[in-house]
């Protein structure tokens, strides 16, 4: 397993992009695109939701089949790391809470794109799960991580998912009666081929930002319709990136290692000689 992958697997165990309000059962990650990478033999599925101005107050929960994968809100990253299979992602959204379905069909070390899109405040659910093409699309994807907060599943995430287990499967249920009515064309898609390899696609580093922001915490629904105040949180990206090729890799290795500095994944002693050893390297 290369070095990418092994760090993606420490940040999962703990999961993504510094940004700006998000959900307070989430933690944050480093914001370097580059930290997500499939792990050998898995797929990663990127689910993206940015900073549009519909639903910014709504949260939504994301799930595949029952295992809980995280909670978005506005200019936010989840990357999951998949089995190489068919999945069933349900997405919950709205007060109360209804379901959003996408079929996927993954292959192993390929990354996929989905946005968690706005449909209407009409609508319900009011987001749904849309599969973009990274060949068409790869600019907006681009900067959509760059500008995403990458999110880990916490213990307070893992706690929210506990709380309102009993409420999801009611609704993954009711969602899946109405899932089974549909015909095969008419249901969200994503095919093995639309995936890209890492290496193909590889968001460019995001600059330093220039001041601290302090958006206002969103308002966010569980599944059972109540309200929750979530915080915001703002960390340095570490070192910003100067030129391209070798300076630009280094100035990556350098900005991942002060993020787990941060979040206590090293000690400063590991911190210390891991940064000598990137310098020498350079």
């Amino acid at each position: 397993m290369g070095k990418s992958a092994a760090l993606l697997t420490l940040l999962l165990s703990a999961f993504s992009f510094v940004g700006c309000a998000r959900r307070h059962e989430m933690g944050l990650a480093g914001r370097d695109g580059g930290l997500a990478r499939p792990m050998r033999g898995k797929a990663l599925v990127l689910f993206i939701r940015p900073d549009e101005y519909f639903g910014k107050a709504i949260a939504t929960s994301l799930y595949d089949g029952d295992e809980f994968v995280g909670i978005h809100t506005t200019n936010t990253v989840v990357a999951y790391q998949a089995e190489p299979r068919p999945h069933l992602f349900m997405l919950l959204s709205g007060a109360p809470a209804a379901p959003a379905f996408l079929q996927a069909d993954l292959l192993p070390g390929k990354i996929y794109y989905v946005h968690i899109a706005p449909r209407s405040k009409w609508t319900r659910p009011p987001f749904h799960l849309v599969p973009l093409n990274p060949q068409r699309q790869r600019e907006t994807i681009d900067a959509w991580l760059r500008e995403g907060s990458l999110l880990v599943i916490d213990e307070r995430a893992r706690q929210w998912d506990q709380q309102n287990r009993r409420s999801v499967q009611e609704k993954r249920e009711e969602g899946l009666r109405a899932w089974g009515a549909l015909s095969e064309a008419e249901r969200p898609t994503i095919r093995p081929g639309d995936g890209v390899a890492a290496t193909a696609f590889e968001p460019s580093a995001p600059a330093e930002p220039t001041q601290e922001r302090s958006p206002a915490p969103p308002v966010v629904e569980d599944t059972k319709g109540s309200q929750a105040h979530g915080g915001a949180a703002e960390t340095d990206s570490g070192p910003q990136e100067r030129g391209t090729g070798v300076n630009a890799k280094t100035a990556d290795r350098l900005r991942e290692l002060d993020s787990l500095r941060k979040q206590g994944l090293l000690t400063e002693e590991e911190y210390r000689e891991k940064r000598r050893r990137i310098i020498e390297d350079f």
